[in-house]
């Protein structure tokens, strides 16, 4: 047991250091049975989860208010299996062999980075919270090595095995408090994964639509970007249907960006990413209270 732990060995810890050991151990697993597990645990999540499929139902009614009732529905359930999959996902991600991994990815346009990275540009990966990013990331880093900012979990044991096994493959783990260390790394040409698609509240952000509806949006990606000559790529991995693995899939460079509009430069940033989940709308984490913050006078959508 290392120091990190030690720690964390009374009753409160007893079932985190149960779930741990149950990934550990389903890390071990062909991935088609990994998938099977997910897939029954996630839609277990669905009925115990109660607010979180409330939330998840309210979001896919307003992003997708084209499709029938029915079809909200069949998305919703959806939604909770790539949940429950990619927990089992991380542990295949945490502990999972490099030659395991490699069989099931398949990449798409790293020569975007390769080429930025010549002409000696920083680079920052703008992505989203997609239900198989954790796996996404590891096998992104069987290619390129990358810097990640992260907000500390409430679970401290959690909290210090995540940070130990994503230590393994990720450059370097970079607390969200800490963002001088973050640009201190991409100013020094330390490629940085980014996904600013969650509430932050009001602080340094603006309203800008995400499928329609204003959504209060980080203007860092744009003031970021603007502070050095950095390439802003995207970056978003997918599952593949059945057994085939994952997708990733890195875009060109945005052109002309930013501009210095805040606004514009974050409507830019949603519709990267709303292009982006449309691909795989089931594999998105719609179970985040995305448009908590609205206008003022404008509806509150999770009374």
């Amino acid at each position: 047991m290392s120091s990190s732990t030690k720690s964390h060995t009374g009753p409160r810890y007893w079932s985190t250091w149960l779930l741990i050991g149950m990934m550990r151990i389903s890390a071990w697993l062909p991935y088609p049975i990994l998938l099977i597990l997910g897939t029954i645990l996630g839609k277990l999540m669905y009925w115990l989860l109660g607010e979180r499929r409330k939330i998840a139902k309210i979001n896919l009614n307003l992003c997708f208010p084209e499709l029938p009732e029915k079809q909200q529905k069949k998305l919703q359930k959806a939604c909770f299996q790539n949940i429950g999959i990619a927990v089992f996902e991380t542990a295949a991600a945490w502990w999972g062999s490099d030659k395991k991994l490699h069989a099931l990815c398949r990449i798409q346009g790293l020569h975007h980075i390769t080429e930025a990275q010549k002409q000696n540009k920083s680079i920052l990966l703008l992505s989203g919270h997609m239900s198989c990013t954790e796996i996404g990331a590891r096998l992104l880093a069987m290619h390129i090595p990358f810097q990640a900012m992260y907000k500390p979990a409430k679970n401290k044991l959690f909290e210090s095995f995540m940070l130990k096994q994503r230590s393994r493959y990720y450059h370097e783990m970079v607390p969200r408090k800490k963002s001088r260390r973050l640009l201190y790394n991409l100013k020094h040409k330390i490629i940085t994964w980014y996904a600013p698609d969650q509430n932050f509240g009001h602080n340094e952000t603006v309203f800008a639509p995400f499928f329609g509806i204003p959504a209060t949006t980080l203007t860092a990606t744009a003031r970021i970007a603007g502070m050095m000559d950095t390439a802003v790529i995207p970056f978003f991995p997918y599952r593949l249907p059945g057994t085939q693995g994952y997708q990733l899939i890195i875009g060109k460079p945005l052109n002309n960006f930013p501009t210095g509009d805040n606004e514009q430069d974050a409507a830019t940033v949603n519709k990267v990413i709303e292009d982006a989940v449309r691909l795989a709308p089931d594999q998105y984490l719609w179970v985040h209270k995305r448009f908590r913050i609205q206008p003022p006078g404008q509806k509150q959508h999770y009374r």
